[in-house]
């Protein structure tokens, strides 16, 4: 595989996840009415994970975390959609192959 690829693509892809992560918490935390233990629960949840993801801390239980987060979330708001399947499997993928970093030889 290209070594441009190799280097680059792990650290693209984790900040575009983690940033769906970090967007979605200042979403969740702008838009509620009243801030309930819950949400905010989510909201740090989200944007811990969001950070730890695109500065590469802990990716793969972060990842993990999010994962069951996100399914979790999914049952409990009944929203069934393909783009949330979608992210938790991308969050496997990290979970399964960590931050991308590998030091050299």
């Amino acid at each position: 595989m290209n070594r441009l690829t190799d280097l680059f693509a792990p650290v693209v892809g984790r900040i575009l996840v983690g940033g769906y992560f970090l967007w979605s918490a200042v979403g969740v935390a702008l838009d509620s009415t009243g801030i309930t233990v819950l949400s905010a629960i989510f909201v740090l949840i989200e944007a811990l994970g969001g950070i730890a993801l695109i500065v590469g801390f802990k990716t793969r239980v972060v990842a993990l975390i999010l994962a069951l987060f996100t399914l979790i979330v999914m049952f409990m708001d009944a929203h069934f959609m393909f783009a949330n399947i979608a992210i938790i499997g991308g969050l496997l993928y990290i979970s399964a192959y960590g931050s991308g970093f590998r030091p050299r030889r």
